[in-house]
């Protein structure tokens, strides 16, 4: 629920908002690795950050039943700039 509400409170341009809702899932349940990364992401400005990461890559997809989102997934990732 905690990042859904962060990516609605980011498409509304309130990114503080955001850190803040992310922040309070992490501080109440500090397991919530997800979160807790994305604040970081959030905070340092990486989210935006767009350059391609140095050196070789790998991606793991759980694909199981799933093939409606593998079919998205890999469709943005051939789309995307991860691959020469």
């Amino acid at each position: 629920m905690a990042h859904f509400a962060a990516s609605v409170a980011l498409r509304l341009g309130e990114r503080e908002t955001a850190i803040s809702i992310l922040a309070g899932a992490v501080d109440a349940q500090p397991w919530r690795t997800s979160e807790a990364m994305r604040v970081y992401d959030l905070a340092c400005g990486l989210d935006e950050k767009t350059s391609p990461l140095p050196g070789s890559l790998a991606i793991l997809l759980y694909c199981f039943n799933k093939a409606e989102e593998l079919d998205a997934t890999l469709g943005s990732l051939h789309r995307s700039e991860l691959h020469g």
